[in-house]
């Protein structure tokens, strides 16, 4: 994948996550407003690049084919499959859920996005002895927690504990996409957070 968010500069594409089906692919990525790009298929090279047909939405084509874009900023699941050429994205909208956040961990608590500093933040009420992870799109298939909690997230993390009861401020850190992403672990973005006590 390139585009804008790397100067368009094919050397620096972001290589996808091959680990699906056939000819799939997807990637996640931080894209900040109004970000253009397109695919290729070698790192570095311009040759048979990909974009959208101008007549099928949602199709790709190799010639006279038009730029990609998304309007908002935000963390995308960009989807490729080349056995049909066709595309889709995600936008992540993230939030809290637990037992330790107020809808449990039956409802996410939303978080809300500052795309100047890249991070989600969110105010809330936390009970102590309690536990907490975050969470997109309403779904456990995208689901962080901290292994050695550390303020470092990971796919499927440990839950992240909470010591005592109050108002806090936590923040999630998006930054920048790293890659190539073994499976399970399908995100070539980083996350960290911080957890302040207001």
């Amino acid at each position: 994948m390139v585009g804008a968010f790397i100067d368009w500069k094919e050397g620096n594409a972001i290589e996808m996550n091959a680990d699906l089906p056939g000819l799939e692919y997807n990637i996640f990525a931080y894209l900040p407003a109004c970000s253009e790009f397109k695919f290729i298929p070698t790192k570095g090279s311009w040759a048979k690049d990909m974009g959208a047909s101008k007549t099928e939405p949602g199709k790709l084509v190799v010639d006279d084919e038009g730029i990609l874009k998304v309007t908002d900023a935000g963390v995308y699941e960009v989807r490729l499959n080349l056995n049909t050429m066709t595309w889709v994205i995600n936008k992540q909208a993230f939030g809290l859920i637990g037992s330790a956040t107020p809808g449990g961990w039956n409802e996410s608590t939303p978080m809300t996005l500052d795309p100047a500093t890249r991070s989600y933040t969110c105010t809330l009420n936390l009970i102590g002895g309690n536990e907490f992870k975050f969470r997109a799109n309403n779904k456990w298939d995208y689901n962080f927690g901290d292994n050695g909690n550390d303020g470092t997230l990971e796919a499927g993390g440990a839950n992240i504990p909470v010591a005592e009861s109050g108002n806090y401020t936590i923040t999630l850190k998006i930054g920048d996409a790293v890659a190539p992403v073994v499976a399970p672990a399908q995100y070539p973005v980083t996350y960290t957070y911080t957890i302040k006590k207001n």
